[in-house]
């Protein structure tokens, strides 16, 4: 109903996508049949020192004018889980854990920060009625 960038830079989905430059890694296993349990690193950095961050409406959420922070803004650790219940319906339950790089902890002392989820996804079959 109402999309996100979640998943592109990790589930926390705090930041816009506005000069990151995101590295990337992940592991996905299916245990039993319809469930499955992944995990994923981030490592997000600014593509300048000299840039903002920025929230995902574009607006900038952090600024070192000095540009001595670097660019490193945060690594991510997440993991969540995802069962179908059938065809249509699936749920998922997950959490992502923030490491806050060189320009979050200089000018913002940010600590680290945990952002636990659930979600229900309803598919469509792709058959209409007539």
């Amino acid at each position: 109903m109402y999309p996100s960038a979640q998943d592109r830079f990790g589930i926390a989905d705090l930041f816009g996508w506005q000069d990151i430059v995101a590295a990337r890694g992940g592991l996905t296993l299916e245990p039993l049949r319809r469930w499955t349990i992944s995990g994923q690193y981030f490592d997000l950095r600014l593509s300048s020192a000299a840039d903002a961050l920025y929230n995902t409406s574009g607006g900038a959420i952090v600024r070192d004018v000095s540009a001595k922070s670097g660019t490193h803004i945060v690594q991510e650790i997440d993991a969540f889980t995802w069962f179908e219940l059938d065809r249509n319906v699936n749920i998922g339950f997950g959490i992502g854990h923030l490491l806050p790089g060189r320009f979050l902890v200089s000018p913002t002392k940010g600590p680290d920060y945990n952002r636990p989820y659930s979600a229900i996804n309803f598919k469509d079959s792709g058959k209409g009625e007539r």
